[in-house]
């Protein structure tokens, strides 16, 4: 199994990290409410609509040959923010145990 890397999320992952949710969440939604794929799609982008480094959010994807394979999302209070930006990590590389947002 080739390595995952977990990187800050970059506004140009905006796409491929629609494609994942599509994918993750097109059974459940194509069976229940009736809705395609196009359908979904859309759904998710206008509700996934998050900006690198939006202010309440701790973003980062999980990369493994350069292409993404999951997403983590933390949404944090500003005390927490604060907390967060003490603990700089590696570029490309993060540890989340080192961040207090639960």
């Amino acid at each position: 199994m080739d390595h995952i890397t977990i990187e800050e999320y970059q506004n140009k992952d905006f796409e491929s990290v629609i494609a994942l949710l599509v994918h993750s969440f097109k059974s459940k939604f194509c069976h229940r409410q009736n809705l395609s794929v196009h359908d979904i799609k859309d759904i998710i982008s206008a509700s996934w609509d998050l900006k690198a480094g939006a202010p309440a959010y701790i973003h980062f994807v999980a990369k493994q040959n350069q292409n993404i394979v999951g997403v983590i999302l933390i949404h944090c209070s500003k005390k927490e923010m604060k907390e967060y930006q003490l603990f700089p990590y590696a570029k490309g590389m993060a540890s989340l145990t080192s961040y207090r947002c639960f």
